[in-house]
């Protein structure tokens, strides 16, 4: 772009030995240049300032006119204008008394070029979650959590990079999670991809995620072939079976428990039992006992408990683990924890989030009940709270669960992408060597692997559920 004619050359400005000569027409463009850059109008300011150095012989404006016309480049974001600008008056006026006025401006110019570079970095983040009907709710909630993490990420400054979302409609359909997520690696070349929202489209999803070589983190899944055994696939959400190894790891090494009896639901696809298989390999593998694993018939096996496991049995162990799930889990909790007090034996018991429900906490306190929780939300976080006042800024209500695993997960994700960038790691090698991420309401930790196996550990304790790690 020209920026207009340079009227004395170098060699002539240099020799000038008398006093630059006053032309009145340039004082009158200069002061209305400058009554335009004290109202911040800079490209008024620019263009007049223009006049005063190009449309006139040399004069006593000539030189200022020069800096001030960077000046109104700088504060408009024209930097590269602004410094070609500022290179050739230096180089022009080597003596002027603007000289060091110049060299500040242009060391200003310098810094806006460099932000300006940075922010041409781009992070793309790929979203790959159902826009269907049934689904609206979930994936508002999860996609708005993702949103504020991506703005505040943006805003904040900090970061050598912005970020840009791609979302595609997975459909609720597992083949069209397999597409987008192939055309979002393909046609998008996103960084990283968070979704599909359900194990069945994740398990899709990471199908096609292991053969474009692109990083998929799906936000709720629970099967464990969606992550494990994977090279590019991240499970956020704890696989059914690593929530029983992580009570086992826990019973073991935090509270030195030998000898454990599990009880669950029967069934090859039980969640219950599933919990119980992996808390079980877990502890025999720690070299702890099982000393037993009853599987029940129904949920009445609950409620009977005290008839279902014999006395001497449960003498025989320290404590039980008892993952209960399904739609009437509370009842269940409640039913398990009235029977082990009915037999009068002194145990520990061991429990899934579902044993938050406990309606007697004072007895829950007693057998010293101990369980997992997905997530966890402190009362006096600050920065949940603050995230509470952006969602319902956004969205005109309070955040649900789902709204808090998006933010969490997108917010984890995106840290890790500055990481391996800063550090000259892939992504993947980021995400699995990444420390502990305390979020608002989950934790993530893949300790080598590409299963989260970070969950909460609550109790009851003198008559209250509270947070043991």
């Amino acid at each position: 772009m020209l920026l207009g004619a340079w009227i004395v050359p170098v060699v002539a400005a240099q020799e000038l030995v008398e006093p630059p000569p006053f032309i009145e027409q340039a004082e009158s463009t200069f002061a209305q240049a400058l009554e335009a850059f004290e109202a911040e109008d800079y490209g008024m300011a620019y263009r007049r300032f223009r006049l005063v150095y190009g449309d006139f012989a040399f004069n006593r404006k000539t030189t200022a006119a020069i800096l001030m016309a960077a000046k109104s480049l700088y504060r408009d974001e024209q930097y590269e204008l602004a410094d070609d600008l500022l290179y050739r008056f230096l180089e022009q006026y080597p003596t002027s008394s603007y000289v060091g006025e110049a060299r500040i401006t242009q060391a200003l110019v310098e810094q806006g070029l460099a932000r300006e570079a940075r922010l041409a970095q781009q992070f793309r983040l790929g979203i790959a979650l159902p826009a269907t009907r049934r689904d609206a709710a979930y994936t508002q909630a999860l996609f708005n959590g993702i949103r504020l993490a991506v703005d505040e990420f943006n805003a904040s400054g900090q970061y050598d990079a912005s970020v840009r979302m791609y979302f595609r409609d997975t459909e609720n359909n597992a083949q069209e999670a397999g597409r987008v997520v192939t055309e979002l690696a393909r046609a998008d070349s996103v960084d990283v991809i968070l979704g599909p929202l359900f194990s069945r489209e994740a398990m899709a999803g990471a199908d096609a995620a292991e053969r474009e070589g692109v990083v998929l983190v799906p936000p709720l899944a629970t099967e464990e072939g969606v992550g494990e055994g994977r090279l590019f696939v991240f499970q956020a959400n704890p696989s059914i079976s690593t929530r029983g190894r992580v009570m086992a790891r826990y019973a073991v090494g935090e509270m030195r428990l030998a000898s454990f009896g599990v009880i669950s639901d029967e069934g090859r696809n039980s969640i219950s039992a599933r919990m119980g298989e992996g808390f079980q390999e877990e502890a025999l593998e720690l070299g702890a006992d099982v000393v037993f694993f009853e599987q029940l018939a129904n949920d009445k096996g609950w409620q009977y408990l005290s008839s279902e496991i014999e006395r001497d049995t449960l003498r025989t162990v320290e404590a039980l683990y008892l993952p209960i799930d399904g739609r009437d889990a509370e009842t269940l909790v409640n039913s398990a924890l009235r029977e082990i007090h009915r037999t009068q034996i002194s145990l520990q018991l061991l429990g899934n989030s579902r044993w938050d429900a406990i309606a007697d906490p004072e007895r829950a306190s007693q057998y010293y009940v101990t369980y997992t929780s997905e997530f966890y939300i402190s009362p006096t976080s600050e920065a949940a709270q603050n995230f509470r006042r952006r969602y319902r800024a956004l969205a005109g209500e309070i955040p649900d669960r789902l709204a808090y695993v998006g933010y969490d997960v997108a917010r984890h994700v995106l840290q890790q992408l500055v990481e391996s960038e800063a550090n000259g790691i892939t992504l993947r090698r980021a995400l699995e060597e990444a420390p502990l991420y305390e979020g608002l309401g989950t934790r993530i930790d893949f300790q080598g692997g590409h299963v989260n196996q970070a969950l909460f550990m609550m109790g009851y304790r003198n008559g209250r559920s509270v947070v043991l790690n």
